[in-house]
């Protein structure tokens, strides 16, 4: 083996190893951004909607099981909600429905 074989071995295990601890932290991150839930301001901020838009839609949000409460009177909105309300164009229905089917078989609780 000479050494531009070895070298170039050495610098595909490596970047081999970097790329997969890469694309595990962004998994984990992945998973963790699903999970969270926004208030009316950081869903607006995060869809570019205003929060007037969410306070119209958190009291049915909530009676469809979507949204929760929390402690501060505001209604939480999971941001894999959030992703499906933009791809769906702001659809409501569409959106309850397409997230429902997506939560059929997951661990997500309201």
């Amino acid at each position: 083996m000479t050494f531009e074989d070895y070298l170039a071995k050495t610098v595909r295990e490596v970047l081999s190893d970097e790329l997969s601890d890469f694309l595990e932290s962004w998994r984990q991150s992945h998973e963790a951004n699903k999970a969270r839930k926004l208030n009316k301001y950081e869903a607006a901020e995060y869809t570019g909607r205003p929060p007037s838009y969410f306070e119209k839609i958190g009291a049915r949000c909530r009676r469809e099981g979507i949204a929760v409460r929390g402690p501060d009177k505001m209604n939480y909105f999971p941001v894999e909600f959030l992703d499906l309300l933009v791809k769906d164009r702001y659809d409501l229905e569409k959106a309850f429905a397409d997230f429902k089917a997506h939560n059929v078989n997951s661990k997500f609780q309201v």
